[in-house]
C-alpha cells in the first residue's frame, strides 16, 4: 500500500484517535481483509443478479407504515431496480406494471384497492405483499414526516384532497393533528378498510398471513376472452417489523416469492429519515403523543375487531381512567 507523507499524516491522525496507527501491520491486514470481503461481495451480488431472474416484486404500503425499509431491503439486499410510480391518487395504470416484467424490478407504492387496481394486479401480479400499520401510529408518524419535509423543502405534501400543506411545522400540534384526522386519517382508514374487505378477512378467526385476491367481475373483460385470475397476497403490518425483527422478515419475503434463502444476505437498513425515513419506529406513537380526547377521537374510528385481529393497543388514557374508577368504586 503506497501512501504519500503527508497522507500518512493525516491517517495516523484520525487512526491515532483509536489507538491505531498506519505502521500497525494488524489493523493494516483487518483492513485489508473488509475490503476483499466487500469486493468479494459485491462480485457475488452482481453475478447472482446477472443470471438470476427475480419474480417482479409489487407492494403496497399505507403510508409511513414501512415503505423505506422495504425500498432499502428490496435494493441493497436483493439488488432490484425501482419501477417509479405517481401515486398521488393510488392509481396503478398497465405500463408500471409491463415495466416489472424486465426482470428484477419491483414497485412500492401506496397501490389502493379500487376496483380497477384490482383487476390490474389479476391479470398481471401472481404474488404481492401488502403492509400496513396501526393507523393512529401511521398519522402521528405522518405528522412528523412532513415536518421533516417541509423543514428542509423538500415538498409540500398533496394526496387526494389537493390540499397543499405549506408551513405545517410552524403550526402546534394540536393544529395540525386536527388538518391530519381530516386529509390522513380518515382517508387511509378507508384504505385499509377496502384492503380487508378485497382479502375477504375474517377477523373473529385467528390471524392468517397469506390471501388470495381473485379478479373481480369487468363488464370491459368478459370472462369467455378473459378467466378469472388471483393474486397470492402476503400481509405484513409495520408491528411485525418491530415484533420479529428485520431479518425475519425479509426471510419471510424471500419464502413468499421462493427465492432461495442461500443466495442473498440481509444488509443492514440504516435507520434515518432520509436513507429510510425511519423517526423513531415506535408501536405506541399515539398513545405517548396525543392527549386523551385525541386519543378517542382517533380509537372511534378504529374497529376494536381490527385490534384484536393485528394485536394493536385499544385502550386508550380516558379508558383507562375509566376502568380505574370502576376498580376503585367495587373496592
Amino acid at each position: 500500500m503506497n501512501i504519500l507523507p503527508a497522507g500518512k499524516k493525516i491517517i495516523n491522525a484520525a487512526l491515532g484517535k483509536f489507538g491505531y496507527s498506519i505502521h500497525n501491520s494488524t489493523y493494516l491486514a483487518h483492513l485489508k481483509n473488509e475490503i476483499d470481503a466487500l469486493r468479494e461481495e459485491n462480485a457475488i451480488q452482481k453475478q447472482r443478479l446477472a443470471y438470476i431472474q427475480l419474480p417482479p416484486i409489487v407492494l403496497s404500503t399505507l403510508p409511513k407504515s414501512g415503505s423505506g425499509f422495504f425500498q432499502r431491503i428490496l435494493e441493497d439486499s436483493l439488488g432490484l431496480m425501482p419501477v417509479h410510480f405517481d401515486d398521488s391518487d393510488f392509481i396503478l395504470d398497465s405500463s408500471m406494471l409491463s415495466h416489472l416484467k424486465i426482470g428484477n424490478r419491483y414497485l412500492n407504492a401506496h397501490i389502493d384497492a379500487t376496483h380497477k387496481n384490482i383487476i390490474l394486479l389479476t391479470s398481471n401480479i401472481k404474488k404481492m405483499i401488502v403492509n400496513i400499520r396501526d393507523p393512529r401510529n401511521a398519522m402521528v408518524s405522518m405528522i412528523h414526516w412532513i415536518d421533516y419535509q417541509q423543514k428542509n423543502g423538500l415538498f409540500a405534501y398533496n394526496n387526494k384532497t389537493r390540499l397543499q400543506l405549506k408551513d405545517v411545522y410552524q403550526m402546534d400540534f394540536d393544529e395540525k393533528f386536527k388538518i391530519f384526522f381530516d386529509i390522513f386519517y380518515k382517508i387511509h382508514m378507508h384504505f385499509l378498510n377496502r384492503w380487508f374487505k378485497v382479502l375477504n378477512i375474517e377477523f373473529n378467526s385467528k390471524r392468517k398471513s397469506i390471501f388470495t385476491m381473485t379478479k373481480p367481475y369487468s363488464e370491459e373483460i368478459s370472462d369467455s376472452e378473459d378467466p378469472p385470475c388471483s393474486t397470492e397476497v402476503l400481509l405484513t403490518t409495520h408491528e411485525d417489523i418491530v415484533n420479529l425483527g428485520e431479518e425475519k422478515i425479509f426471510e419471510t419475503l424471500l419464502n413468499f416469492y421462493e427465492i432461495p434463502t442461500t443466495l442473498f444476505r440481509y444488509k443492514l437498513v440504516k435507520k434515518d429519515m432520509e436513507t429510510s425515513r425511519f423517526r423513531t419506529g415506535r408501536t405506541d406513537s399515539w398513545k405517548t403523543e396525543l392527549n386523551s380526547e385525541q386519543q378517542e377521537q382517533v380509537t372511534s374510528l378504529v374497529p376494536r375487531e381490527w385490534c384484536t385481529y393485528f394485536g394493536w393497543d385499544s385502550t386508550t388514557a380516558r379508558s383507562e381512567e375509566r376502568e380505574q374508577e370502576v376498580i376503585q368504586a367495587s373496592q
